[in-house]
């Protein structure tokens, strides 16, 4: 009921990219790792002393943003090579 409810979503802009997200799954799982931020225990400390969930949650939004968008970057580019993309993203020839 679910799917046939919000099948109209696949002609939005959310429906596709979230499609294309989905298209590109592995991708982001395999080369996300590389882009995760180094050292954020000072960003921790202050939200510690200073808890503000918005502001975190924005912040974790927009990190996952980068990270996810840095990721199909390298993705496309690695696609760019059939060989590359082959032994890889495991992508047919």
């Amino acid at each position: 009921m679910g799917f046939k409810q919000y099948e109209g979503w696949s002609e939005s802009l959310v429906g596709r990219l979230l499609q294309m997200l989905g298209r590109y799954t592995l991708d982001i799982y395999f080369i996300h790792y590389f882009f995760l931020p180094r050292n954020m225990a000072g960003i921790g400390e202050w939200f510690k002393a200073n808890p503000n969930p918005i502001i975190e949650y924005m912040l974790a939004m927009a990190v996952a943003a980068v990270v996810i968008a840095a990721s199909l970057l390298v993705g496309r580019i690695i696609r760019l090579s059939p060989i590359l993309a082959h032994w890889l993203l495991a992508a047919k020839r």
